[in-house]
């Protein structure tokens, strides 16, 4: 890549970014509509709602915004101050549920937000099976069942939110170098770890295997799926809703969990400074200079979304730069879960590189099957590598790890004061028909709503105006079936008690910019160091946690 330095067409787009706040005066009749300008920008929002005039008469304002506090300033100003109908937004807000009449002064409003349960029994249009003939479906037919779950608050089972975005996430990768040079993409974390030792002894510190943004926290993009894969759904989950052996008493206890300890062992592997692999400047980057630095060439991984070209399209030509996202790697200490493991220590205390080798060599085999399943011609199944009988339990374990996924949405809302709610709620439904998710796909280059499996991005009209990164996302989405991990967003524990702070450094820093320090400063701790801390902290924390989720 050419390390050509843009730095000032990014800070031109972000003054730009913040001009486009301002309102439209005259818009009384108009449907307004404010849109969280972020990574897949707003111009799909813009898009849809010219269509969806075309075809009600319903006139729309859509109004961009990449104010951070845009909602949290005019949502509880009330009707007297704020005239948006419907907000795109780029957080989460049950927390204003939580408030109840509380959180709008003066109003009677039960709640701030308005309840749109009813809209995902509307119907869409344009869907049809997998034959090619159309089929009448509603709302909650074409939208990923776990995450309309998720978007399902705790306290009364309805729905007063709706996912509107379903990026990936995860390691991006300099898919023109790692050719060139004829790296291949690893699928267990230690031919991760090995792949920065290689960088490493090509380079030295002219490229770095890593570069990132240490002050945003995008490594739970990685850290929080290898979690997920070795503990699986349920305790993944369990740790979001704070219930530890069915009751919430000993919830704190989930912050011990050995899928926590060795994703943030891998992290540290991965970014500390002793180890040369990570570019020691990313731990101060945020996510724009983090990516640019990536864009650049200054590493040849990040941890970033399939935003990241339509996030970062100024700074480079189209064609320029040749990325692709790696499907995340399965965390090694998945073997000491698997049926040959035949140790008396556990993964992290396990010495003799030799048995290392052995056990990844065995998780490898099985993932090249599993993924082998998904094209025309399967490999045969491992039954032993290495000295190591697999059985089916094994390959089924794996799987499930290899399709594990983290999940999130963004949310979109209507104020309960807006006076507009059932135009609102009509907009809404006329979002989830398959014309205006194609114009989404186009306008956000390769971002849909969190759509049920079958209607991939290769469904769509538009695919073909995809970028080569986005069409090879298809290769990541290539399974029957996906475990999808949801952070508990819609429970108190995490909207009322703070939950969602998953990792305590005692600084308030991220977990990426303290693992990435070097040794001499005075703030470095280990990954292990931070994942004890961690614990012993929430043990104290708990019973004022459980109390202000009212579970105690």
């Amino acid at each position: 890549m050419k390390k050509t330095s843009k730095i000032v067409s990014v800070m031109l787009a972000a003054l730009s970014s913040f001009s486009l706040v301002a309102c439209n005066e005259d818009n009384s009749d108009k449907l307004v509509i404010s849109v969280a300008n972020v990574g897949n920008g707003y111009s799909y929002a813009t898009e849809i709602a010219k269509k969806f005039t075309e075809e009600t008469g319903i006139e729309c304002d859509v109004r961009p915004t990449a104010v951070q506090t845009h909602i949290s300033t005019t949502l509880p100003s009330g009707p007297n101050n704020n005239d948006i109908d419907i907000y795109f937004a780029n957080d989460t807000y049950f927390s204003v549920l939580r408030q109840g009449k509380n959180y709008v002064k003066g109003f009677d409003y039960e709640k701030a937000i308005a309840d749109v349960s009813d809209v995902y029994e509307m119907s869409v249009t344009g869907w049809t099976d997998e034959s090619g003939n159309a089929v009448d479906l509603k709302v909650k037919d074409v939208i990923s069942r776990s995450v309309i779950e998720s978007m399902t608050y705790d306290v009364d089972n309805k729905q007063y939110f709706m996912p509107y975005t379903s990026n990936m996430t995860g390691i991006v990768y300099n898919k023109g170098v790692f050719t060139s040079k004829g790296y291949e993409v690893p699928v267990t974390t230690n031919q991760l770890i090995d792949l920065c030792a290689q960088i490493k002894a090509d380079y030295g510190e002219d490229t770095y295997a890593f570069v990132y943004c240490g002050l945003n926290g995008y490594s739970r993009y990685i850290t929080n799926v290898w979690w997920g894969q070795y503990e699986g759904k349920e305790n993944y989950e369990n740790f979001w809703t704070g219930i530890y052996d069915g009751s919430y008493e000993e919830g704190w206890k989930n912050f011990s969990q050995a899928g926590r300890k060795y994703a943030a062992l891998t992290l540290d592997a991965l970014w500390k400074y002793d180890n040369g692999y990570a570019d020691p400047t990313s731990i101060s980057k945020t996510f724009t200079q983090g990516q640019l630095a990536f864009l650049e060439g200054d590493g040849l991984m990040t941890v970033s979304g399939d935003w990241i070209e339509r996030e970062m399209d100024g700074n480079f030509e189209p064609g320029e730069v040749d990325i692709a996202l790696m499907q995340t790697p399965v965390i090694s200490a998945l073997s000491e879960k698997l049926s040959y493991w035949n140790e008396t220590v556990t993964y992290d205390n396990l010495t003799d590189e030799t048995k290392k080798d052995a056990y990844d060599a065995a998780l490898v085999a099985i993932i090249e099957y599993v993924d082998s399943l998904t094209t025309a011609t399967p490999k045969e199944k491992p039954t032993s590598v290495s000295g190591l009988t697999i059985i089916d339990e094994d390959i089924a374990a794996v799987k499930t790890a290899r399709t594990t996924k983290l999940s999130d949405s963004g949310q979109v809302f209507i104020p309960a004061y807006s006076d507009k709610i059932e135009e609102a709620k009509q907009f809404l439904a006329y979002f989830y028909n398959k014309e205006s998710q194609n114009i989404m796909l186009k306008e956000t280059n390769g971002t849909t709503a969190p759509l049920v499996s079958q209607y991939n991005v290769e469904y769509f009209s538009n695919f073909s105006t995809l970028s080569p990164m986005q069409k090879e996302k298809v290769n990541i989405l290539k399974y029957d079936s996906y475990v999808e991990l949801f952070n508990g967003r819609n429970h108190a524990m995490s909207y009322a008690a703070g939950l969602v702070n998953e990792w305590y450094t005692g600084s308030g820093a991220k977990i990426g910019a303290i693992i990435g320090m070097e040794t001499n400063y005075q703030g470095y701790k280990s990954a292990l160091t931070i994942f004890t801390e961690t614990a012993s902290h929430y043990k104290t924390e708990w019973p004022n946690m459980l109390k202000n989720a009212g579970l105690q």
